[in-house]
């Protein structure tokens, strides 16, 4: 875990945020990267919850305002 553009972020939740941001849904993400529709819901509750927020929405806007 380490603090990143997103907060504070694990590599791969801020690999997820990175592609959600890019346009992608979670359902493309999950494809992209070989992993479980579940296992992306996961991870962007774990990263919403270490940054107080409430909804994968909000953490974005926290990415685009940082950057």
């Amino acid at each position: 875990v380490s603090q990143s553009r997103y907060g504070i972020a694990t590599p791969k939740q801020t690999e997820i945020l990175e592609l959600l941001n890019a346009g992608l849904t979670q359902i493309e993400v999950s494809e992209k990267l070989c992993l479980a529709e579940r296992t992306i819901y996961n991870h962007l509750a774990m990263a919403r919850d270490k940054n107080d927020c409430h909804t994968t929405a909000e953490l974005l806007r926290r990415y685009k305002f940082w950057n």
